[in-house]
């Protein structure tokens, strides 16, 4: 029997409260669908998705429908979907590998999967992932992924439109792929709409509080350490904002205080800053 953990902090995210019911229950069904895969990638079409949905439903959904509340995932950071290749990412369905072997496991549903600039973005995020794991294991991703390969940059992601449409209208459209990066402080680069999406999932204060923190640490680090390691600062940006809503929300349940800084240094090691740590650290 296939399991799916779940975090239960998603009930204090306002990402994820924000969503309809109809956005709550397919985020869910795309997190523990038969479709899906232990590490958040995996391929399936909105008709057989919708299909399936409707089996558990009173009555039977649209695709039009699915398509609507797949919408607000897209907008909230927490599911991309490449129509054309029926492709899928959701990124809480990504996490620490539990052992190498499990890790190797991947691989070849991985290779399975069409070409896409999901994969990208999926090999952006492990790699953000293996930066918090200890050398071992970092190891193994690095032998199962190379990060050298197939990074260049995980832009213009497939976006699930949220405007409403006929039948006949397309209700997914293309990101803007010829969009050219901007350059934002000294070192952090990213498209104007990568920025909007920041802006408009965490405020304008605290995203230029975490482009302020990236572009000191590139700055620490130096240009060439950094293009090693972080291929996109956008999704840079959104795995440091996941990782500390998770810390953030990791409060004794008796009124204890939770410690930014240690969750921080416990995550990305001591010499990688998040937004709640400091820069005087060993590089």
């Amino acid at each position: 029997m296939r399991y799916r953990p779940i975090d239960v902090a998603l009930w204090s995210k306002t990402h994820f409260l924000g969503l309809s019911d109809d956005g709550k229950l397919v985020f869910f069904h795309l997190r523990t669908s038969p479709f899906t895969t232990s590490f958040g990638l995996f391929r399936a079409s909105v008709a057989a998705l919708t299909d399936e949905i409707s089996l558990s439903q009173p009555k039977p959904w649209t695709s039009q429908r699915y398509l609507k509340a797949a919408g607000e995932l897209q907008a909230a950071d927490l599911a991309y979907y490449d129509e054309p290749n029926r492709l899928w990412f959701i990124p809480a369905g990504l996490s620490s590998p539990t052992s190498p072997n499990a890790l190797r496991s991947w691989r070849p549903l991985f290779d399975e999967l069409p070409e896409s600039k999901l994969k990208d973005a999926w090999l952006s995020r492990l790699d953000e992932i293996a930066q918090g794991l200890r050398d071992g294991m970092r190891d193994a991703i690095a032998d199962a992924f190379p990060m050298s390969c197939g990074m260049a940059s995980a832009m213009g992601l497939i976006l699930i439109s949220n405007s409403s449409s006929t039948e006949h209208e397309k209700v997914l459209e293309k990101g803007k792929e010829g969009e050219l990066p901007k350059l934002f402080l000294d070192f952090v680069r990213m498209t104007p709409s990568e920025h909007e999406k920041l802006v408009s999932r965490l405020g304008q204060q605290m995203t230029d509080t975490y482009i302020e923190r990236l572009n000191g640490y590139i700055g620490q680090i130096g240009m060439e350490a950094a293009q090693k390691k972080y291929r996109s600062h956008y999704f840079t940006i959104l795995n440091w904002v996941r990782v500390d809503e998770k810390k953030s929300s990791s409060v004794d349940r008796f009124g204890g205080r939770h410690d930014r800084n240690a969750a921080s240094s416990s995550v990305r090691g001591d010499s990688e800053p998040g937004p709640y740590s400091g820069f005087g650290t060993t590089v």
